[in-house]
Parts: C-alpha cells; sequence; structure tokens
C-alpha cells in the first residue's frame, strides 16, 4: 500500500491511496480507521463508512471487487497526488474492514 503520511483522526493509521471499482477514482482512505478523503488534505471533513465504505467521488462501496491499494501508475495519473510521488511510503495494508 502507497501511503502520504498517518491518519489525523486515529492518530494511528496509514493514509493510504485507494483506488475505487468503479469510477477509479484515487482516494486517500486510513488503513486503521477507514475514514476517506477524496483530496490529500485530511485536515478537511472525511466520509466514514458503515455497512460499506463509499467512495467520495461516485458513492460506490470501495470494499467491493475492482476496488484494490492504488498503484503508482494510479497516482501519477491523478493530478492533485502528483506531488506526493517522491515521498510515497510503502507499507503492507489489510483490506478494508466492514
Amino acid at each position: 500500500m502507497l501511503s502520504i503520511g498517518i491518519c489525523p483522526v486515529c492518530a494511528a493509521g496509514p493514509l493510504g491511496l485507494r483506488q475505487c471499482g468503479v469510477c477509479r477514482r484515487v482516494v486517500v482512505l486510513c488503513d486503521e480507521c477507514d475514514v476517506a478523503w477524496r483530496t490529500d488534505d485530511p485536515t478537511r471533513p472525511g466520509s466514514y463508512g458503515q455497512e460499506t465504505m463509499p467512495c467520495p467521488g461516485c458513492s460506490a462501496d470501495l470494499w467491493t471487487a475492482g476496488a484494490t491499494w492504488a498503484t503508482r501508475e494510479a497516482v501519477a495519473a491523478t493530478p492533485w497526488l502528483v506531488k506526493h510521488l517522491p515521498t510515497l511510503v510503502e507499507s503492507p495494508a489489510r483490506e478494508p474492514q466492514r
């Protein structure tokens, strides 16, 4: 999993980059508390999942088939994330929990 920092909500989880299986948008998703952001600014309000984890872009479930942790190529194709390419941290990831 590629991450851009530590979650300000739970102060424990890495901010992973998750790619939606429907709209292919890359979102920031805490690997610990499963809060999602549509930008790289986690100081703004995030989306919290309950039974599903809705993509902040299209509301598709970020847990469904097709949704994955983003690759460097997907990050490079996401304009607001390009600036993070040199400092991305690679770490083990878990699949988001329901």
